[in-house]
């Protein structure tokens, strides 16, 4: 099991503090998830990309990343392994082009997502983990679309290839979070997932998704199967109805 924290704000935010300073920040997650963390920011569409093999909580370099990180986009992930082994190309969040993306859980049955997988994408797989290659199966589905950025076309294809894969038996579990630098994407399957938002109800300056929730405000479960996304220009958060 893993962690994820991902932010989308209408304009650059601080994110010293969920990442490293309160009690149930990502630095203090990652004594119990110990194998490797990942920070992606993005500001002006642009990532700034850092990794790390030790215990975010124990790594010092952790925390001075974590102290620069600013942006309207940040992806990030604390990682307790269950395919492929602690190294630098295993630690989420993985990035193609414009692309980054971070995953809790498992994929059991990776053979069937191979076979769904272009080859050119397959070769750009760098490490061991199921979760790389998740990425790259819905890269290839984003391909064969002709999609490149996140969209109303990409959510019709994103929607309905999760949706395929959640009704296929042993699939295994994937939650991730999946973004552009422009909006972001968080899907529910087999692991939790709340949702915080601070705004008016029209509005949200910010808003917050992460594996549970990490401050004492008022964050709301998001519900199996469920698929989300958020606009730094429009800043509204709906949901892609499940096919």
């Amino acid at each position: 099991m893993c962690r994820l924290l991902g932010v989308v704000s209408s304009r650059p935010v601080d994110h010293r503090t969920l990442l490293a300073e309160r009690p149930r920040s990502l630095a203090a997650l990652g004594e119990e998830h110990r194998d490797g963390w990942g920070l992606a920011a993005a500001s002006g569409g642009r990532w700034r990309i850092h990794k790390g093999t030790r215990p975010a909580s124990r790594d010092a370099r952790f925390r001075e990343r974590a102290l620069g990180m600013r942006g309207e986009i940040l992806v990030s992930h604390v990682r307790k392994r269950t395919v492929g082994p602690v190294r630098r190309t295993n630690a989420h969040p993985f990035s193609r082009g414009r692309w980054v993306f971070a995953h809790n859980g498992t994929i059991e049955d990776r053979a069937w997502i191979a076979t769904r997988t272009s080859p050119e994408r397959a070769a750009e797989i760098r490490g061991d983990t199921d979760s790389e290659a998740f990425f790259a199966f819905i890269l290839t589905r984003f391909d064969e679309a002709g999609v490149s950025c996140a969209s109303p076309a990409a959510d019709d294809v994103l929607a309905t290839t999760l949706a395929e894969c959640r009704a296929r038996q042993g699939i295994g579990s994937f939650n991730f979070l999946l973004s552009d630098g422009a909006g972001a994407y968080a899907h529910r399957f087999g692991r939790s997932l709340f949702v915080l938002e601070r705004g008016d109800d029209r509005r949200s300056p910010a808003v917050f998704i992460a594996s549970e929730a990490m401050t004492g405000e008022a964050w709301r479960e998001v519900a199996s199967g469920t698929l989300l996304r958020v606009s730094v220009a429009g800043e509204r958060i709906w949901t892609v109805p499940s096919r």
